[in-house]
């Protein structure tokens, strides 16, 4: 980045090393370089977003930078999956499914309708979507084998309609592809999928066993993660998970 600070991926990658080793201070600092040279670029608002969660639990500072990023970016629709997400860990439920049905155009957007209109409780609207979307996600999986993420979100997909065993060799097999031991900065959120499978199924001292292996070494997981994701809802009357988000305010 010093030898080049105007090529826009340099700021946001350096942004994103110090996150990822948890120097929040420093990641900051050059996401919002980032954003100063390349106001227009929707990639340091998204991520810097994300860090204001999992960093801090600050999901007002969340929203105010996708608000600007929103009024600065060329391409403001790729914005819509992180102003999904916000709404989620918001518990503004209604508000994500809004977002998917109205603005979004990326990939997967029935398995997101689908996840939203289950924590609305609209179970028979939920189990069109996600089996619409195992249709479409199984059909990318004959051109891309080999794409662990297909896998994740297979895997998501199984989890809310209580298909327990697919779930969970869609999760496993996203990390046979990009195990932690190879891939570090992949590998854990694939890790962190499959903890969100175990939880989503009910299987809570099985998510907790990977939550507690995230949290112990450089990654982008957090115990803020764990508190504001409504994947690891069903964890929430246990006492690991207690323990771990006790202290957070």
């Amino acid at each position: 980045f010093e030898l080049d600070p105007e090529i826009l991926g340099h700021a946001v990658w350096v942004a994103g090393l110090y996150s990822f080793i948890r120097d929040f201070d420093m990641a900051e600092k050059y996401y919002r370089t980032a954003i100063q040279t390349f106001p227009e670029n929707t990639m340091a608002y998204s991520f810097l977003s994300d860090m204001k969660k999992y960093a801090y639990g600050d999901l007002d500072g969340a929203g105010k930078i996708l608000k600007d990023g929103m009024l600065n970016v060329d391409k403001p629709g790729l914005l819509v999956i992180h102003r999904f997400r916000l709404a989620m860990d918001l518990r503004e439920f209604d508000d994500a499914l809004k977002l998917m049905q109205e603005e979004y155009e990326g990939v997967s957007p029935s398995l997101y309708k689908g996840i939203a209109l289950s924590y609305l409780g609209r179970e028979e609207e939920m189990t069109v979507e996600l089996e619409r979307s195992l249709t479409n996600l199984n059909a990318k999986l004959i051109t891309y084998p080999e794409v662990a993420y297909l896998y994740d979100k297979i895997g998501l997909a199984h989890a809310f309609l209580g298909h327990k065993a697919e779930a969970i060799v869609a999760g496993k097999m996203a990390l046979e592809i990009e195990p932690v031991s190879k891939h570090a900065l992949n590998g854990p959120d694939h890790l962190e999928n499959l903890a969100s499978i175990y939880a989503v199924l009910g299987e809570g001292d099985l998510a907790l066993d990977i939550v507690d292996d995230l949290l112990s070494y450089p990654n982008n997981f957090t115990r803020w993660t764990l508190k504001l994701n409504p994947f690891f809802y069903n964890l929430r009357d246990l006492p690991r998970y207690q323990k771990l988000v006790g202290e957070l305010s």
